[in-house]
């Protein structure tokens, strides 16, 4: 089986090791999501032994430690995953962006958010994450199931986010708002100029 390389990709005046990432830069900014890119490594207890890993990612004003894979956690390899639970473990968590930026649908990969319980002593994974927006205050975030930003079900939308069939009542759809699909566009129709290897 032929391994796909990661195609590496300047953006912004920054060097991504893949276009994956220079992407997930672009969907940032487009959304105004100050990133900053590998900005630190860190040796991790990676099961058997330590490694050096960084996150591709932080996100300052979200506090987001985040892994971009081609792939949703449960298809990463297992060194991978053994990193991405020994940063989980001394940094409190990890967002772990699988695939391309793109709407939530049937069939996507989805994006997990790692964290670990020190009390119980275990990892917590959740899936099904999509970022979202709420449509009265504006605040961006990502949560289980999309729908609005949790802090904004007690402070802009105060009772439930269903109706009583159990569908999404309309501000609860933030993971569907058209300033998210603007920004998906952008990031996944975006064409970059062939990085040049000086």
């Amino acid at each position: 089986m032929k391994t796909i390389r990661p195609k590496r990709t300047t953006y912004n005046s920054i060097y991504f090791r893949s276009t994956l990432e220079a992407r997930w830069a672009v969907f940032f900014d487009t959304l105004g999501v100050k990133y900053e890119y590998e900005p630190t490594w860190d040796e991790v207890d990676a099961g058997i032994c330590y490694v050096s890993y960084k996150p591709d990612f932080y996100l300052p004003d979200l506090d987001y430690w985040v892994e971009v894979k081609p792939v949703s956690f449960g298809r990463m390899k297992f060194g991978d995953k053994k990193k991405a639970e020994g940063w989980t473990r001394d940094y409190d968590g990890l967002l772990i962006l699988s695939g391309a930026p793109s709407m939530p649908k049937a069939g996507a990969e989805y994006h997990h958010y790692l964290e670990w319980n020190e009390r119980k002593r275990y990892f917590w994974l959740h899936d099904q994450m999509w970022w979202c927006v709420c449509p009265k205050c504006g605040k961006l975030d990502i949560r289980g199931g999309g729908g609005i930003p949790s802090e904004c079900d007690a402070t802009c939308f105060p009772g439930p986010s269903y109706d009583l069939l159990g569908d999404e009542t309309e501000p609860a759809a933030g993971h569907k708002s058209p300033r998210l699909s603007h920004a998906y566009n952008i990031a996944r129709n975006i064409v970059f100029k062939p990085h040049r290897i000086s």
